[in-house]
């Protein structure tokens, strides 16, 4: 019966794949955790619009949106609630103000489009926030 022997030189170019898989995909995961984009995309995901709304504890708020679609139509939405909250729509472009309704309190927003991200923060009942992401 026949044997393939691994020769050291086999064995040592192996041990050094998986050490790089390994280097790959732990500086992956870091990107991912510390919010950065993998660069990989699905079909269609250069319309997705995501939204997340942050801010001190049981902050109220209220969001206006107009969403315009790629044929260039556009569609009007409100939120209310408290933070933490996120959302998704999908379109080319957005336009939203989002108020503070509580006193004392602070908002942060962020959306991500395409791999592009804008964030802003306010604070204070009645301040607002005006974005807008193409």
């Amino acid at each position: 019966m026949l044997k393939k022997r691994l020769t050291g030189n086999t064995m040592r170019n192996d041990s050094r794949l998986r050490k790089f898989m390994l280097l790959a995909a732990s500086l992956g995961m870091i990107g991912i955790a510390w919010g950065g984009d993998t660069g990989i995309r699905k079909m269609g995901e250069e319309n997705d619009i995501q939204i997340a709304i942050t801010g001190s504890a049981s902050t109220r708020y209220a969001a206006y949106w107009t969403v315009i679609d790629h044929t260039g139509e556009s569609y009007k939405f409100e939120e209310a609630g408290e933070v933490p909250a996120s959302f998704s729509y999908e379109g080319k472009a957005i336009d939203g103000t989002v108020t503070v309704m509580s006193d004392p309190g602070r908002l942060e927003v962020e959306i991500r489009k395409s791999g592009n991200r804008s964030r802003s923060s306010t604070q204070g009942k009645g301040s607002r926030i005006k974005i807008s992401v193409q």
